[in-house]
């Protein structure tokens, strides 16, 4: 996805039809970790507390951030600078400040 000259990985899956419920479990504590993540991006918090919010609630659902899904590049160019990890730990990394555009 691109918005004024910047990009960010984006991706949906989109069940077709009838989905076993393991699956359907898998779409939602995905999105629900998204989620988790957003409410974690405040000025102040830190990229731990983001990717913190994304691994626990995964893992707590008896799931695993997996070597693909590890990090996700936002910037001027696809994966550019900052990386953003969906795991890390609490009070740990880049604090998050305001953008004024």
């Amino acid at each position: 996805m691109e918005v004024d000259g910047y990009y960010a990985d984006s991706a949906v899956t989109v069940p077709v039809g009838q989905i076993r419920p393991e699956l359907q479990k898998l779409l939602d504590v995905t999105r629900e970790s998204l989620d988790r993540a957003i409410e974690k991006m405040r000025a102040g918090n830190r990229l731990g507390d983001v990717g913190h919010a994304v691994q626990s609630w995964v893992e707590e659902n008896g799931f695993s951030v997996g070597a693909r899904v590890r990090r996700a590049w936002i910037g001027t160019k696809m994966h550019d600078e900052p990386n953003l990890p969906n795991y890390g730990d609490e009070g740990h990394g880049a604090r998050l400040q305001r953008a004024w555009l």
